[in-house]
């Protein structure tokens, strides 16, 4: 990718097929587990199957990690370096490739500002043994894995926390068990020193003084060899009820997929329950979790997606776990969320390159109270609210009427201009503040279409004109509206502006303007609805004759009052109407 990703709690990564997003899950697995086998690359995996020469580095495939450090477990001081904003510490790793297998892993030397050479320390930690523990371990879950092989992860999974438990006992049985273990161990090895020595022998006979030994793995876990050894703890998983139960390989993909959101929730509860119960035990309660999953939504029920995303919410709340997921459901995106990143992966044909841009991020959008009470309505209202994270050109609507004008429009004219372009329904012009708040993070154009409605209402109860509320819509509007967005008012509303529309009630408006624009006599209508689409969408700089462009109320408040004097009355909310 030609841009960074940087983590939060939940990371979600959107974009087109084929643009990269699981190559970013692989990407933060390959660091996670530096000096395994499933950290080893093949030529398949190098840009067009290519083996750069020597003197084409800008040609190897790299992956540099940042990880935030504590006191507890940072590395020697040489390699510390300090966010300037956050005043975090953190370590810097490259892994690079010249060709396929292993990758030459360095560290980034703070105290000589440049990565660690050949003939100094390369690596903060040293070995994989120590540096592992202080990293979050990856845990990948992809829709296209094998039964079998899900199994086997869902199965390991559920062991960690029985395993936990295990070495951390002290009672008789387990230490019986080491020692036996040992007994073993030293029995076997009365043969394997017969058979170095003989080893030995042969040696010296070309090289004189030497001698062939088993040195041990200096990262040996006696505890983990012997669970190993156990078979007791690899059961099979299996679903059923009653005296009917299958294992999961012979479940149904939606079955096997609910299955696996079942042991991830009820592993990560585990584990925060066991952290609260042994606060002063220090073995893997600490330990940090990085879950990487492609398309979740894949393969489930509706309800089940829901549930999906609800345990992902719930899981990103506990200490210690982070998510990744690539997505084309707009359900995952909870914008209400805290610690939420959305990045947008795209590839630019022409180059043939990929780009991943953070678009939002819940710290940044410093949303208040009532703009979280906008997005709960919202998100009852439309479930897929969150749609436009996924488009490339965006329009926000106050309402029903307008969205179906122009979702009508787009489809009368089937331009493939308009295929990527997202009308967002703000259900009311008090939410379309929040919206452009979530917006102004993509630090790209988008457009606001509402009505201006009148600086002043009829009450009710009186039946005087009192200040109108919308009219202080229009206000947070021109306060919080990117300058990059343009801004469009309709004077005094949509329908009236458009002028063709058949003035009925609120409910039938909707179904009005789409009876209108799909008539024999819509035609005039359709050619209006496409002036002021090109406009939005920025394809045209001319204002249409029938609404305002502006960002400062006072542009609005004088295109109203020329408008004023072509219009006679008030209706009760205070909207101009000619007679």
């Amino acid at each position: 990718l030609g841009k960074s990703v940087i983590m939060d709690k939940i990371v979600i990564l959107v974009g087109a097929n084929n643009t990269g997003k699981s190559a970013v899950l692989k990407a933060y697995e390959i660091a996670l587990r530096s000096g395994e086998k499933a950290a080893e690359l093949d030529i398949e995996d190098f840009p067009h199957h290519y083996q750069p020469r020597l003197d084409e580095e800008h040609l190897f495939p790299e992956i540099i990690l940042e990880t935030v450090v504590t006191d507890e477990t940072k590395p020697a001081d040489k390699w510390i370096l300090k966010d300037n904003d956050t005043k975090e510490l953190y370590v810097r790793e490259r892994w690079r490739w010249s060709e396929p297998g292993r990758a030459a892993h360095v560290g980034f030397n703070a105290e000589i500002d440049r990565w660690a050479d050949k003939e100094e320390e390369k690596v903060p930690w040293g070995c994989n043994g120590v540096a592992k523990p202080k990293r979050p371990e990856p845990l990948r879950l992809s829709p296209f894995d094998s039964p079998d092989k899900m199994a086997e992860t869902l199965t390991k999974l559920l062991r960690n926390p029985f395993k936990e438990q295990v070495c951390q006992s002290d009672t008789s049985a387990w230490a019986n068990l080491v020692d036996l273990y040992k007994k073993l161990l030293d029995a076997a090895s009365v043969e394997t020193k017969i058979v170095l020595k003989t080893m030995t022998d042969i040696v010296r006979q070309i090289f004189p003084e030497h001698e062939v030994r088993m040195r041990p793995p200096h990262d040996v876990d006696l505890n983990q060899s012997i669970l190993e050894l156990l078979p007791s703890i690899s059961p099979k998983l299996c679903l059923g009820f009653g005296d009917h139960f299958s294992p999961l390989e012979k479940q149904g993909s939606g079955a096997q997929r609910m299955l696996m959101w079942a042991a991830l929730r009820a592993t990560a509860e585990t584990k925060q329950l066991n952290k609260g119960k042994d606060k002063d035990k220090e073995p893997s309660q600490t330990k940090s979790y990085l879950l990487l999953i492609d398309e979740p939504e894949l393969c489930l029920h509706p309800t089940a997606v829901r549930q999906a995303c609800k345990i992902l919410q719930e899981m990103a709340s506990l200490p210690n776990w982070q998510l990744m997921i690539t997505t084309h459901s707009p359900v995952f995106v909870d914008l209400r969320a805290d610690n939420t990143s959305i990045v947008r992966v795209d590839r630019d044909e022409t180059s043939n390159s990929y780009t991943g841009t953070t678009i939002y991020r819940s710290a940044n959008a410093k949303l208040d109270h009532d703009d979280i009470e906008n997005l709960t309505m919202l998100t009852a209202f439309d479930p897929y609210v969150a749609e436009f994270f996924f488009s490339k050109s965006i329009i926000v609507v106050e309402g029903d009427t307008e969205y179906v004008a122009f979702q009508t429009t787009m489809s009368l004219l089937g331009e493939e201009q308009y295929n990527d372009v997202h009308i967002i329904r703000a259900r009311g012009k008090p939410c379309v503040p929040t919206i452009c708040k979530i917006l102004n993070q993509f630090q790209k154009p988008y457009s606001v279409l509402h009505d201006s409605d009148a600086p002043k209402r009829i009450d009710k109860k009186t039946g005087k004109q009192v200040d109108n509320g919308r009219w202080t819509d229009n206000k947070n509007i021109a306060n919080v509206a990117s300058p990059r967005a343009r801004v469009v008012a309709m004077v005094p509303n949509f329908e009236r502006a458009m002028r063709r529309l058949i003035k009925s009630d609120d409910k039938k408006k909707p179904y009005e303007v789409y009876k209108e624009l799909k008539s024999e006599g819509g035609k005039e209508l359709l050619s209006r609805m496409k002036v002021l689409l090109d406009f939005l969408l920025h394809k045209s700089d001319t204002v249409p004759e029938f609404c305002v462009a502006w960002h400062g109320i006072e542009k609005l408040e004088e295109a109203y009052s020329q408008a004023a004097p072509a219009y006679s009355r008030l209706d009760q909310q205070g909207n101009l109407f000619p007679d």
